[in-house]
């Protein structure tokens, strides 16, 4: 068995929009929401990654009724994926990077 059929599309017929480099940043131009498309068509999502994005997701929907979410700490080696999943996790939860800088204000 070859590496092209243990997956549902053969990685070598895929082109890297991305150049294999996420940046978690908010998809305006054309270029930009064709990448997002392929990076979210071909992200792989299993054993612990899988694990860590679910304990994001519900924490983040476990608070969508506060002011405030509770901070993330995504760690890992150079190259593990840790740009990856805070690009997926923004683009499936309708986080924009704006909201993720603005501060809530005291006393409103």
């Amino acid at each position: 068995m070859n590496l092209g059929e243990l997956f549902t599309t053969n990685p070598k017929s895929l082109e890297l929009l991305n150049n294999g480099v996420a940046v978690v940043k908010d998809a305006v131009s054309p270029e930009e929401l064709r990448t997002l498309r392929f990076e979210l068509r071909t992200f792989v999502c299993e054993g612990e990654y899988s694990k860590g994005l679910g304990k994001i997701l519900s924490a983040f929907l476990g608070n969508l009724d506060r002011p405030e979410q509770p901070a993330a700490w995504v760690s890992g080696f150079y190259g593990s994926g840790k740009s990856h999943l805070g690009k997926i996790f923004c683009a499936t939860s309708g986080t924009t990077s704006s909201s993720r800088r603005t501060k809530p204000e005291h006393g409103a």
